[in-house]
């Protein structure tokens, strides 16, 4: 008779976990946002390491004290990020206009 050696299953992946209650179409948002076929608990998994990673950088007391003043890190980022779409989207225009301007 042979014997096999008994397997163990693969190691818990996320070992800690907590019920969290979330505001009112939270999940039509989170929806919306997700990569098509992100999982939603990805989606939530990812935003609680962005939000660790920015709070535990060497930078962050200093964003919180200098930049942020009264408004959050999300709102400074979006607005940050809506200023620079717009640059990106001026110097593309003007660029266009300048070559429309050689052409002609």
């Amino acid at each position: 008779m042979k014997t096999y050696k008994s397997l163990m299953g693969r190691p818990k992946k996320f070992a800690e976990r907590t019920v969290v209650a979330f505001p009112e179409r939270s999940f039509e948002r989170i929806a919306a946002a997700a990569e098509p076929f992100e999982d939603r608990t990805d989606f939530i998994r990812g935003a609680v390491e962005k939000e660790l990673g920015l709070r535990q950088s060497d930078f962050y007391d200093d964003l919180k004290r200098y930049l942020l003043a009264n408004e959050n890190a999300v709102d400074f980022c979006l607005d940050a990020i809506r200023d620079a779409v717009t640059r990106r989207k001026a110097a593309i225009l003007e660029s266009a206009i300048k070559q429309k301007g050689r052409d002609e």
